[in-house]
């Protein structure tokens, strides 16, 4: 009777001990997953003029009508926002309710990676106002996992480079 008991304490013991270090692994997973921000920014403006825009600004420089205007290109940036680095495999864009384009990637981006495309390399119209109309979504698929995240605003200036000449480059 008393080995009967043992066995089945040990028994239950060992199957809560399963379920919580289960529970335990899952959760490790969440994290990295939750680490690991892919976003899409598309935006229709120049970051070097948006950059010089604010730095005028904060110096309380006077600001000519010309610079005001920060238009530049469409641009669509997608950025890995998290700690960790991400492997994209497969893009998917959606429009109008349709798949205007799909293919394959092989990008693996560290944390602050980007890659950037016009409109018109994955098969979207180039105008701004026209691009917010019909897109739907962009996906990008790899290691298991699915982004969406797509915003249409410019990204963070960090993503500008300004060299020791003081030239600056955007993506």
């Amino acid at each position: 009777m008393l080995l009967l008991s043992m066995m089945s304490i040990a028994m239950i013991s060992r199957i809560t001990l399963a379920g919580a270090e289960a529970s335990r692994r899952e959760a490790e997973e969440h994290q990295v997953k939750m680490k690991q921000w892919v976003k899409t920014y598309i935006y229709n403006v120049s970051l070097c003029k948006l950059l010089n825009l604010i730095a005028k600004g904060l110096k309380g420089q006077p600001v000519s009508e010309q610079e005001l205007d920060i238009s530049g290109p469409v641009r669509i940036l997608i950025v890995n926002e998290g700690g960790s680095p991400v492997k994209l495999e497969h893009m998917a864009v959606q429009a109008i309710g349709s798949i205007v384009h799909e293919s394959d990637l092989d990008v693996k981006l560290p944390p602050g990676g980007w890659i950037a495309y016009s409109p018109r390399d994955i098969g979207l119209p180039e105008d701004y106002k026209a691009l917010m109309d019909a897109l739907d979504m962009i996906i990008l698929f790899g290691g298991r996992e699915t982004y969406n995240a797509t915003y249409f605003q410019p990204p963070p200036i960090t993503y500008v480079e300004v060299g020791d000449d003081g030239e600056c480059s955007e993506p």
